[in-house]
C-alpha cells in the first residue's frame, strides 16, 4: 500500500480545517470595580483586547508580561508572529466583546473577556494583579496561544520537518533561535484568522498529490487557565 505524506498543524485547543477562521476582539466594561485611588481592572483588559481587536499585536504584547514569564510560551518563537504585520494583516480578529469584574481585592482581581470567534462565543477568564511600581493593574494571562507546523508520514508516529517553509497572514517566521532548534518548531500568535501558506518540496512527498495548499488557519485564544472566581 502507498503511504502518503500529510501536514499537520498542532495547536492546543485548536481546529485546523480548509474553512478555519480565527478571531480576536474588543471590549465593553461590565460590573468594572474601582476606587478613587484605583481604576477598574476592566480598563485594562479593554485596552488588551482593543489593541488586539484592531491588529495592533506590538501593543497587546506591551500589556502582556506573561509572554516572558509562563513558561508555555518560552520554548517558542514569539517574535516572529507577535507582530502588527501579521495580526493586521489577518482575515479576521476578535469582535462583540465586553470585560466583566468577578472578584477584586486591593491587588488581585479576576475578570472574564468575552468576545465572538468564527461563530462562537468565547468566556476567558483573565487575572491581573496591581504593580505598585507601574501603579495600574497588570494581566497574569494571555489569550496567545503556540502552534507548530510539521509533516507525517501516513501510518508513522510523527516527525518534525526542520525544512518546512510557510507563511502566516504573508509572513515567514524568523530564523529558529538555538532553543526553538532544539525544542522543536513552535510558534506564538494572537488569536485571530490567518491564511497559512506552506511549501514542501515535492521530492519529501511520496504522493505529490497531497501537497498542501494556501488555506485558513485558526488560532483560537489560549483558554486553559487554572481559574478560581474568588480572590
Amino acid at each position: 500500500m502507498t503511504r502518503r505524506a500529510r501536514l499537520w498543524i498542532d495547536i492546543p485547543l485548536v481546529f485546523v480545517g480548509a474553512a478555519a477562521m480565527v478571531l480576536i476582539t474588543w471590549s465593553r466594561v461590565s460590573n468594572g470595580y474601582a476606587t478613587a485611588e484605583r481604576p477598574s481592572p476592566a480598563l485594562i483588559v479593554e485596552r488588551y483586547l482593543a489593541a488586539l481587536e484592531v491588529g495592533e499585536a506590538e501593543a497587546a504584547a506591551e500589556l502582556d508580561p506573561t509572554l516572558e514569564t509562563d513558561s508555555l510560551y518560552s520554548d517558542t518563537d514569539r517574535e516572529s508572529f507577535l507582530a502588527d504585520e501579521v495580526l493586521s494583516g489577518a482575515i479576521e480578529r476578535i469582535s462583540e466583546t465586553s470585560v466583566e469584574v468577578v472578584a477584586t481585592t486591593e491587588t488581585e482581581a479576576k475578570t472574564i473577556a468575552q468576545f465572538a470567534l468564527d461563530g462562537t462565543v468565547y468566556r476567558v477568564p483573565l487575572n491581573l494583579e496591581w504593580n505598585d511600581e507601574l501603579d495600574e493593574w497588570e494581566l497574569q494571562h494571555s489569550l496567545a496561544n503556540y502552534f507548530d507546523v510539521f509533516a507525517t508520514d501516513e501510518g508513522t508516529s510523527p516527525f518534525a520537518v526542520t525544512s518546512l517553509d510557510f507563511t502566516l497572514a504573508g509572513v515567514r517566521p524568523n530564523a529558529l533561535s538555538e532553543q526553538s532548534e532544539r525544542n522543536g518548531l513552535g510558534y506564538t500568535a494572537y488569536p485571530a484568522v490567518y491564511k497559512l501558506d506552506v511549501e514542501i518540496d515535492a521530492e519529501s512527498l511520496i504522493d505529490a498529490g497531497s501537497t498542501p495548499t494556501m488555506r485558513d488557519f485558526v488560532v483560537v485564544p489560549f483558554t486553559d487557565h487554572d481559574y478560581d472566581p474568588h480572590v
